[in-house]
């Protein structure tokens, strides 16, 4: 099969399915892509200009919406639905907060699931153990947990 348009959630069992376009545009670089979330762009700091998909389109926007970003896209015009800088029901899942990390939070999340101490941390990512700290911090406010155990139960990719 050769599909003109895949729409995708952008949520699937956890996971940002954003991190599969690189690799579906490489294996069908004629397919078009549209995410069909009930997340805001705005809250995922999706842009325009750092859109990897075609569009980007709400869930509850409606069938006009939904047509039109097909037509659009088909005319090879990028859409982000409007509705995506509107009010969220979804800002305090750990789905969104987990896709507030920074590569480094991440980096470090990683690492504290392994087991390691923050002087490990710092030692193995040539930082001061004070950083390592900060950033442990922000990780635990941004994920609302209250302890390291409660912070990877909300990040782990659920079985």
């Amino acid at each position: 099969m050769k599909p003109d348009v895949l729409i995708l959630d952008i949520n699937i069992a956890g996971e940002n399915a954003l991190q599969l376009i690189p690799g579906l545009k490489i294996n069908y670089p004629q397919l078009k892509i549209m995410i069909l979330s009930m997340y805001r762009h705005s809250d995922l700091d999706i842009t325009p200009k750092n859109l990897s998909a075609h569009a980007y389109v709400m869930k509850n926007s409606g069938r006009d919406v939904l047509l039109f970003a097909l037509n659009q896209i088909n005319n090879n015009i990028p859409f982000l639905d409007p509705k995506g800088d509107a009010q969220s029901f979804h800002d305090n899942d750990d789905f969104s907060r987990k896709q507030k990390l920074s590569n480094r939070e991440f980096e470090i999340l990683r690492l504290l699931a392994e087991g390691y101490s923050n002087k490990e941390i710092a030692g193995q990512l040539f930082l001061s153990e004070l950083t390592v700290k900060t950033h442990r911090k922000n990780i635990m406010s941004k994920m609302n947990a209250k302890n390291v155990a409660e912070l990877i139960m909300k990040t782990i990719k659920k079985s």
